[in-house]
């Protein structure tokens, strides 16, 4: 870290420890003395403050995030350059991306795609302000202790309208990166905001299957295949995504931008039409509904596409809470809402009038055949599979009948599923169900490793929380004296962003008052008490061992010789 860094930045932004590191930059944890507000700044590397070209990178990235104000994008405040290090200051988020939220446990489907809606609409409000971002990936998705979704990191954005915007070509790339390319984007073309829709199509389908469409050895191999391959069908990977959602998915992930939704409001605005079927049962969008959707985002397309009823284009949307306290959502039109439910009633009614009438000529003898066939249909009791490896599973699945879908694989942070093993499955065992039917099942992958939060700041009852949240433990609880707010976490072991197996101990460090200056006086009583010891090093005074008393009684010895002779 530089000289400048060690203070203040802009004489108002206290640094404390880094919380994250990205390719260019990173990003400190704050306190903004002024108003007293923990705040995350953005320091732009000391290697390429020099470099103008990042400069001028880094600059466009605090333009292009100032200008953007929505619930599900995280805000900046400020930015400037204090000597050599330039800073942007952006609202602190307490919590984790998306990559680390998938794996701190099961995630439902309807939860995912609240998460793809929430990050389509923040793109939407960008795409208003003619910025497309470039970079939607699960590591700039973060999710808050509320479960808010905050799309972070402009760093590469562009206005799109700005046709001398930087281009990217795969030189650039990294492997972590181009996997969420659109294609156009993969190939150094300008791009538009129908490239983030590709990219978070990407971040959709590896929500619902476990990984990206797309991989391969390098950044090339990648950015062709983006360019050349279609994606495999989600649902042959995972069965359990309903069609409708699906149509969606392939649809971001067209090879021609003309063919993808528009934009991140376009789709937000599919992601309600599908969420509204869904919660009418249905499982595959009803006919016209496509068509309906279309037309209603070419009608709202560069205006707020869910807007409230009877407000003028541009109008500012209202905002309500997701039913499962996920934070701010945008409410839906009523008009809207009330179309799709008519064209799926009349759909419904013209269908069944077609059926009868054919049925009635003669052309479409189906209801007789049904009926004769419905006696055929034969109810068997599942098996269990809990606790069975894998193959196992699968041989008694089909000796009772059935067929086995792995839905997917999951770390056990109890232990008690080895690798290999089935969790749990669906439906459960006991129950009856069609024969020939599929049973879902979740596979252990073992206890596996965690990431290891960053508790530094935080009080024990929150640390305990966010631990258990990704499978750890709280460790020894050691006290240091500190300037700090007392009960606030100083240190950790292990650090945070390491890795470590599920269930492992974290120990802490927490601030405590500082000693009190009292403790500095008795420091003179050691040399009072060191003063009164010499008093008995004066015992040598007997010390007469050296008294030549025994060497003259032997000096009348040799006398005594001369008188015995005559």
């Amino acid at each position: 870290m530089g000289q400048s860094r060690q203070g203040l930045l802009g004489e108002r932004y206290e640094l404390q420890e880094p919380i994250g590191r990205g390719g260019m930059a990173t990003i400190y944890r704050a306190l903004d003395r002024r108003i007293g507000r923990l705040v995350a700044v953005k320091v732009l590397r000391d290697t390429y403050s020099s470099d103008a070209k990042f400069v001028a990178r880094f600059q466009r990235e605090a333009q292009a995030a100032s200008i953007l104000t929505h619930p599900n994008i995280v805000q900046v405040y400020d930015y400037g350059q204090t000597g050599n290090s330039y800073y942007i200051v952006m609202e602190y988020v307490q919590g984790v991306d998306l990559r680390r939220y998938l794996r701190s446990g099961d995630v439902s489907i309807e939860r995912m795609v609240a998460i793809a809606h929430d990050v389509a609409a923040a793109l939407g409000a960008a795409h208003r302000h003619g910025v497309v971002h470039r970079d939607v990936k699960p590591q700039n998705i973060l999710i808050n202790s509320d479960g808010i979704v905050k799309l972070t990191d402009f760093g590469i954005a562009s206005l799109y309208q700005d046709l001398t915007a930087e281009r990217l070509t795969t030189t650039g790339m990294t492997l972590g990166t181009v996997q969420y390319y659109a294609p156009e984007q993969a190939q150094g073309e300008i791009v538009t905001p129908a490239a983030d829709v590709y990219s978070l199509g990407i971040v959709i389908y590896e929500m619902l299957c476990g990984h990206p469409p797309f991989d391969g050895d390098t950044p090339v191999a990648v950015a062709v295949r983006h360019i050349q391959e279609p994606p495999m069908p989600p649902r042959l990977i995972n069965p359990a995504i309903p069609p409708a959602l699906e149509e969606i998915i392939l649809r971001c992930l067209e090879k021609a931008p003309e063919r993808r939704y528009p934009d991140g409001n376009a789709l937000a605005y599919a992601l309600e039409v599908y969420e509204d079927v869904m919660a009418m049962g249905r499982t595959v969008m009803p006919p016209g509904i496509g068509a309906f959707a279309d037309s209603a985002i070419a009608d709202q397309h560069h205006t707020d596409s869910t807007r409230p009823v009877g407000a003028a284009p541009g109008t500012v949307p209202q905002t309500a809470m997701h039913p499962d306290g996920r934070g701010p959502r945008r409410s839906r039109s009523r008009v809207a809402r009330i179309a799709t439910i008519l064209l799926f009633a009349a759909a419904l009614v013209l269908l069944g009038a077609s059926c009868f009438f054919a049925n009635q000529i003669g052309m479409l003898p189906l209801f007789s055949a049904r009926a004769t066939a419905t006696p055929s249909v034969r109810e068997v009791a599942v098996p269990n599979l809990v606790n069975l490896q894998l193959d196992d599973a699968r041989m008694r699945a089909e000796q009772a009948g059935f067929k086995l879908t792995v839905q997917k694989q999951a770390i056990d942070p109890t232990g008690k599923f080895p690798e290999g093993t089935i969790i749990s499955q669906i439906p459960q065992a006991g129950t009856e169900a069609t024969a020939g039917s599929v049973i879902q099942v979740i596979v252990s992958s073992g206890q596996g490793e965690v990431v290891v939060p960053n508790l530094t700041g935080l009080t024990l009852a929150k640390a305990r929380q966010v631990l258990a949240s990704v499978h750890l433990v709280l460790g020894t609880v050691t006290m240091q004296f500190s300037d700090q707010q007392p009960g606030i976490i100083l240190n950790q072991s292990p650090a945070p962003f390491e890795m470590a197996n599920l269930n492992t101990a974290v120990d802490v460090v927490i601030s405590e008052a500082p000693a009190p200056t009292a403790t500095a006086t008795p420091r003179p009583l050691p040399t009072a008490t060191a003063t009164s010891q010499p008093t008995p090093t004066p015992t040598p005074s007997p010390t007469p061992t050296s008294t030549p008393t025994p060497l003259p009684t032997l000096t009348p010895m040799p006398t005594l010789t001369p008188t015995g002779q005559p």
